[in-house]
């Protein structure tokens, strides 16, 4: 039987334990572990989840909070520990979901293009893990005559799919913050990473923030495709940490949150509703409280040349990069005082800058338009397993079971036979009554079906 693995990387300094001023601050990885239910019983698929802490939370204390966080120290060690969790674990038709915040977003992009690079290892061979991480971290060209692809070539590997990625705001500044340390960092213990979009990514989201300005934090973007069936790169209010958690205030980051959490829904990873719905856990507010990240010791930092960065947006429109529309919710309250530069310019009403002429609701940034995210207003039920009558063809009735279903008319079944898309028949079910219904697609013996006009 199939399972889903989820792989999870927190950001810099973050733990499960993480506290401010006498209380927990879960980031969104945090937040996603504890919402993923251990096993999905309406399609009888177990789900194994891996939680990697943050570069800088090692046992070594001040000295790995710094030297890690600060350089990046810590982040190889990151990717081969997820790598071998996913080679202990994988069998052939299992799920792979991964997800990232900041360092931890880096660190799962970078084990997909490890995978790319070498494939999977068996478990029985990872004791040349060692040898596929150096030939990852070996420049593509340079791999076919490495002494690693010799050792490598005979070992039996795999390439499983990952079903999706998940990103809250990549940060691809691997080495340390200045200008002189960066290099010397990333010359001794970071070297050549591969985060691009790999081809074995179906389907890749990312949460990125519009008001961070840090420049060691400047945003790792996707720019090209791989074949992937949807990448998603959207912009939300806040800087890094309103978007991938950490504050006590997590209004922003919560919406950030619940965005992924839809998205990764909508490929059929299995949440707990009861979490999810418990405001003193996950409370979305696009009013909620705006960070100031350029604390006194980075404006120290503008004295070293690190100067404030303020992030470009809508440089990749052919990436799926669009701007979540609570950030115009924001935009249009007055009383918020919102003005990112990055968005609005000095002066500027920001009423003008939404394009209504457009078939499809855009943002006009400068001379780009930016499309705006809008999010389906139906709310999606998760019901675990209730049992419910596909009728099909000559009055064939074939007993099934509602995983969840939305008020717009869209119902997910476990049926005991592959249906396939495109099917019409008829949905008999206690909560929602008789409805002709459409079969829009199917995984294995689990199908999504839409009410028929």
């Amino acid at each position: 039987m199939s399972k889903r693995i989820i792989i999870c990387c927190d950001g810099t300094w973050n733990e499960p334990e993480k506290m401010k001023n006498g209380r927990r601050v879960p980031t969104n990885v945090v937040k996603l572990v504890r919402a993923i239910e251990p096993r999905d019983d309406a399609r009888g698929i177990d789900q194994v989840v891996y939680y990697g802490r943050g570069v800088g939370t090692g046992a070594f204390g001040y000295v790995d909070k710094y030297l890690g966080g600060g350089t990046g120290l810590g982040i190889s060690r990151n990717i081969r520990e997820a790598y071998q969790f996913l080679a202990l674990n994988y069998v052939e038709g299992d799920e792979v979901f991964c997800f990232g915040f900041s360092r931890g977003a880096y660190t799962v992009r970078c084990l997909s293009g490890m995978l790319d690079a070498v494939g999977l290892l068996d478990k029985n061979d990872l004791d040349h893990l060692p040898d596929a991480y150096a030939y990852y971290r070996t420049p593509p060209e340079k791999r076919a005559s490495s002494k690693y692809h010799l050792r490598l070539i005979d070992l039996p590997r795999r390439w499983p799919k990952i079903r999706f990625l998940g990103v809250w705001d990549t940060v691809g500044a691997l080495g340390a913050p200045t200008p002189m340390l960066g290099t010397i960092s990333k010359k001794l213990w970071v070297g050549f990473h591969d985060a691009a979009l790999s081809s074995l990514v179906e389907n890749a989201c990312q949460a990125l923030a519009v008001d961070e300005r840090r420049g060691p934090f400047a945003p790792a973007l996707w720019d090209r495709r791989t074949g992937q069936k949807s990448v998603r790169q959207v912009w939300f209010a806040g800087v890094h940490s309103n978007i991938g958690g950490g504050y006590a205030d997590g209004g922003l980051s919560d919406l950030a949150l619940v965005w992924m959490v839809d998205r990764a829904r909508e490929e059929g990873l299995f949440f707990d509703d009861k979490y999810l719905r418990d405001s003193k856990r996950v409370d979305p507010q696009y009013a909620g409280k705006l960070e100031d990240s350029f604390s006194l010791g980075y404006r120290f930092l503008q004295a070293l040349r690190v100067k404030p960065y303020p992030r470009p947006i809508g440089q990749f429109p052919d990436m799926g990069e669009m701007v979540h529309e609570s950030v115009i919710k924001r935009l249009l309250q007055p009383h918020l005082d919102y003005r990112p530069e990055n968005i609005v310019a000095p002066g500027q009403d920001p009423g003008t800058i939404i394009d209504q002429n457009n078939p499809r609701p855009t943002l006009r940034i400068g001379e780009l338009l930016v499309p705006i995210f809008r999010e389906r207003r139906a709310a999606r039920r998760d019901l675990g397993a209730e049992p419910a009558t596909l009728m099909l063809g000559d009055n064939v009735a074939v007993p099934c079971q509602v995983s969840n279903y939305s008020d717009a008319g869209g119902v997910m079944l476990a049926v005991p036979q592959p249906v396939e898309p495109g099917t019409e028949g008829v949905l008999e079910y206690g909560q929602i009554g008789r409805h002709k219904i459409r079969v829009v697609w199917r995984r294995e013996n689990t199908i999504g079906v839409k009410f028929a006009a």
